[in-house]
């Protein structure tokens, strides 16, 4: 498994990043590879030439920052917000849209992801965010940012993390038969996670819930879809999703 740290000169370590991930994740500067390194950003090019990164520092994460989003949310009521709950695993980090919300809500949030490509996507996004915020000064953006710890590895595969309250489980969809296409992220990571099959899913909810020291787990589910498991105790629901709760311990 691999970490970040953040110590030392960021730009270095910015530089150092890309070097390990080109060699380790097989990105390329050309297009034959749905990775590639352009303007200085790691980005997933797909075959219709559109591309996604990774940027907490968009109107849209502006916004959610000056909003303050709302304890309320179900969401953070779910993940126990209020409850003494400091620090989340969220074992399924992806390119870290609900990351960064829990962090801007005040918890230490330790991200997993397991995929090579989406991890490598997703921490070129955080040390690029966290360069832009030290050179525009920005100390609440920083603050947000230092919360964020992402790994690449298998979450479902710990036996234990050390201050882990709260665990975070977000299932890839089925992909959709028909009707309007997801966001390009969706299909970004549909595309890169094509071997990640829901059967593997399952087995990584049911390995999730033996993780010794952690209270909650949380499970994000479509509305109206069945649960991903038995044993639900509450579930807290949105216009569009909801979030079952499993007490563990």
């Amino acid at each position: 498994m691999s970490r970040l740290f953040l110590n030392g000169d960021i730009k270095d370590l910015r530089t150092e990043v890309l070097e390990v991930l080109s060699q380790n994740f097989q990105i390329h500067t050309s297009s034959d590879s749905p990775l590639i390194v352009k303007e200085g950003r790691l980005v997933f090019l797909s075959s219709q030439n559109w591309q996604v990164c990774v940027n907490f520092y968009t109107s849209e994460t502006t916004y959610m920052r000056q909003s303050t989003l709302g304890k309320k949310q179900p969401l953070f009521r779910a993940l126990g917000i209020g409850k003494g709950v400091n620090r989340v695993l969220d074992a399924t980090a992806g390119l870290g849209g609900d990351l960064f919300k829990m962090a801007c809500m005040g918890f230490e949030v330790v991200g997993y992801e397991r995929e090579p490509s989406v991890y490598a996507l997703l921490l070129d996004g955080v040390i690029r965010s966290r360069i832009q915020a030290q050179e525009a000064d920005d100390s609440e953006m920083l603050d947000i940012m230092s919360r964020i710890d992402v790994r690449w590895g298998d979450a479902s595969r710990l036996d234990k993390l050390d201050g882990i309250e709260a665990i975070y489980f977000d299932p890839m969809f089925p992909h959709k038969s028909k009707g309007a296409l997801s966001s390009k992220e969706i299909q970004a990571l549909q595309s890169l996670c094509s071997d990640y099959c829901w059967e593997d899913q399952v087995e990584e909810f049911q390995r999730l819930q033996s993780i010794s020291n952690a209270k909650r787990l949380v499970v994000k589910r479509p509305l109206k879809a069945l649960a991903f498991g038995d044993g639900v105790n509450h579930s807290y629901e949105g216009k569009s999703l909801r979030y079952d709760l499993y007490v563990l311990n």
